[in-house]
């Protein structure tokens, strides 16, 4: 069964802007990324539970990516956690 997840986001690690996921209160999430050394974060609530690939597909990831620059990668292209740009 696939992994399902309640937030879209992204974030900033090591220069790394990627899309990221999670469940529940992104902002207990977003309190242990920042301990972990992630900037720029921001999540943003999906209208149901979904897969990545579900969520990558949503009108909330296609507004993160216009926003920050990111690439929504295509729907077979397995991990979809790989799509990241440089952070300016």
């Amino acid at each position: 069964m696939a992994k399902m997840f309640t937030h879209v986001g992204a974030a900033v690690y090591k220069g790394k802007d990627k899309f990221r996921f999670t469940n529940g209160r992104a902002e207990v999430r977003i309190k242990t990324m920042t301990k972990e050394g992630f900037e720029n974060i921001e999540f943003i609530p999906l209208p149901r539970e979904m897969t990545k690939a579900e969520a990558l597909q949503t009108t909330q990831a296609a507004e993160l990516a216009a926003r920050r620059g990111l690439t929504i990668p295509a729907a077979d292209a397995g991990d979809t956690s790989e799509s990241e740009r440089e952070a300016a």
